[in-house]
């Protein structure tokens, strides 16, 4: 009977130390299992975050080579060529009294066209100039023009810009001029922060 009592507590312990011993390794399994998918969520965040530097780093890379630089500049030209036409290009006096608030739309800086025009004037002066130059027959036109590049940082493109034109009055044979003018031009914004006259000797 005591035989019995003891294989019986035996037996009991044996089974209560085999139930502690398979919940540790459930709980170990259990442990390493939740580990192993943490570290397989941080590879793929890890993985994802690479893949976007990679990306990032192509990008910049394109962004900066010499053809998409060149092609950046070559996308400065229409608005050079738009600020130029608003100034230079005029059939009578009343274009010609609208050319300063013509051209505004293509700089951020309202002075750099007061500056390329020699001051906005007064608006009494401005207003006879233009009905002289309607009673004249006077008109401008742009004959030709070039753009060239000289450097550029993706962001902005600093360039020579040549302009032809010609000034008739009363249909006569017209005045002809040539100028060149650096200019710099911010192409996130398509607007010219800069303009300065150069000189063709």
């Amino acid at each position: 009977m005591r035989d019995n009592r003891l294989v019986m507590a035996l037996t009991a312990m044996v089974v209560i130390l085999l139930g502690a011993l398979l919940l540790s390794q459930y709980q170990k399994k259990q442990a390493i299992e939740q580990l192993n998918d943490q570290v397989k969520t941080a590879q793929t965040k890890a993985n994802d975050e690479a893949e976007k530097i990679d990306e990032l780093q192509a990008n910049k890379v394109q962004r900066y080579t010499v053809k998409s630089l060149n092609d950046r500049s070559k996308k400065a030209k229409p608005t050079v060529d738009n600020f130029f036409k608003a100034l230079d290009q005029w059939d009578n006096g009343n274009e010609w009294l609208q050319r300063v608030s013509k051209a505004e739309k293509y700089t951020n800086d309202k002075q750099i066209v007061e500056n390329f025009v020699g001051g906005k004037g007064d608006k009494k002066s401005n207003e006879e100039q233009a009905k002289s130059l309607n009673a004249n027959h006077a008109k401008q036109k742009i004959n030709e023009t070039h753009w060239y590049s000289e450097k550029s940082n993706g962001n902005k493109v600093t360039g020579l810009y040549l302009i032809k034109t010609t000034e008739t009055i009363g249909g006569d044979e017209g005045t002809h001029n040539t100028q060149m003018f650096k200019v710099t031009e911010d192409l996130e914004n398509n607007k010219i922060t800069a303009i300065s006259p150069m000189s063709l000797e």
